[in-house]
């Protein structure tokens, strides 16, 4: 019995140790979920809803802790008032920007902009790594009820839907947005963000397991000849990959949708002109994805970069929705 005592208490004395290290010499953040909820995501079912200013590594550009803002979002602060006016911002981990301090972010350049503009704007950064249009489209159903939208915009990096092939299926399950709450998830969500050992451990296992890598692209997308062919009248022909997307995001916004596309091929971003312009959606383009603005000439967007998007935003805002 005493050696099992001893066995035990040296255990919890390498485990108390070992917390200390990472933790305070480290720095690795705890987990920082809030909750899981169900449907706002194609890639698990389920998404991650952050705490109000939990933190999260990044190492792509050196090893950096940062901060996310009061709503558990990339970027600086959100105002919350009955007289704001909220521009959700809609993209992959090129928009999340975990890269870059949140200041230097693309909504937060954005955000000053408004700010010079008019203080009643509050842009929302709702980019997540990994996810393509139809996978922010259940975001955005999701957020909307959070942050009512007087502006929603796209920001197109993937001219393919890289989790998505076929005929979409725009239809909420009966399940969507609701938070997950079994005891199993309590007591995960519980333990992650009680130890950043654990998930050290936890995030080292998900990226062994290949779950945080690229899904393959996927077949039913729109070619640039075909896009130019298609009107509004085609909505047949328009059900698949990134057209059927902007077409959704259309109907349920109206003129308060805008397609931004940072891609730098000009024959892709000529296509997706050419349908919004035949599909009555709002749309803008400037090539920002090039070596110039990228970590190492090929990651994510530098800071440099973050601004040259911010600029874009804001000018598409000046464009379509200041009439």
């Amino acid at each position: 019995m005493k050696k099992i005592f001893i066995i035990i208490f040296a255990i919890i004395c390498a485990f108390y140790v070992t917390e200390e290290v990472i933790s305070l010499f480290l720095n690795f953040p705890k987990f920082g979920v809030e909750k899981k909820v169900l449907g706002i995501t194609s890639l698990v079912n389920r998404g991650e809803i952050y705490k109000p200013y939990s933190s999260y590594v990044n190492n792509e550009d050196g090893y950096k802790i940062f901060r996310r803002n009061n709503e558990g979002l990339p970027g600086t602060d959100i105002i919350n008032s009955d007289t704001s006016r909220y521009l959700l911002v809609l993209g992959n981990s090129f928009v999340e920007g975990y890269q870059v301090r949140p200041d230097s972010l693309a909504t937060s350049k954005f955000q000053r902009l408004c700010d010079s503009y008019s203080p009643k704007y509050q842009v929302v950064n709702l980019g997540v790594s990994g996810h393509d249009a139809m996978d922010l489209w259940l975001r955005v159903n999701y957020f909307e009820k959070i942050f009512p939208p007087s502006g929603v915009f796209l920001v197109i990096t993937e001219f393919n839907l890289f989790n998505h092939q076929g005929t979409l299926d725009f239809a909420l399950p009966s399940d969507f947005g609701r938070n997950i709450e079994s005891p199993g998830m309590k007591i995960k969500l519980w333990i992650r963000n009680t130890s950043s050992y654990i998930n050290l451990l936890a995030t080292a296992y998900k990226y062994y397991k290949g779950i945080n890598e690229s899904p393959e692209l996927e077949t039913g997308d729109i070619s640039p000849d075909w896009m130019k062919q298609v009107s509004a009248d085609t909505s047949l022909n328009a059900s698949l990959g990134l057209g059927r997307c902007l077409l959704e995001y259309r109907n349920q916004y109206g003129n308060k949708f805008i397609a931004v596309s940072i891609l730098q091929d000009a024959n892709q971003n000529n296509a997706i002109s050419g349908f919004c312009g035949a599909n009555h959606i709002h749309f803008k383009a400037s090539p920002i994805l090039v070596p110039q603005y990228e970590i190492k000439g090929s990651g994510h967007l530098t800071t440099e970069g973050n601004t040259k998007l911010g600029e874009l935003l804001y000018e598409s805002r000046k464009e379509y929705l200041d009439k």
